[in-house]
């Protein structure tokens, strides 16, 4: 839930908060008061909650974004030998 007048990006900082002290950028939404996962509300007025409703999402595992994903899996055929096609 946002207030379209206000939304915005907030300044871009560094932030040595991953593994081995490496650094990423980070910026956050500004006029974000609520967001809402799975009926849960994660963020209440610009604050994070301590709720963690759903799940993590990784590429290629939960999406067709690598070649692997990408494979038609054909059914295998009485009289196939393992290597053919």
């Amino acid at each position: 839930v946002f207030d379209p007048a206000t939304i915005a990006p907030s300044a871009v900082s560094l932030r040595r908060d991953l593994p081995g002290g490496s650094a990423r950028l980070f910026s956050s939404g500004l006029g974000i008061e609520s967001v809402l996962v799975a009926g849960e509300e994660i963020v209440r007025g610009g604050e994070h909650t301590d709720r963690r409703p759903g799940r993590v999402l990784r590429s290629g595992h939960d999406s067709a974004t690598t070649p692997r994903n990408r494979l038609v899996r054909r059914r295998r055929q009485p009289g196939d030998r393992m290597g053919s096609r």
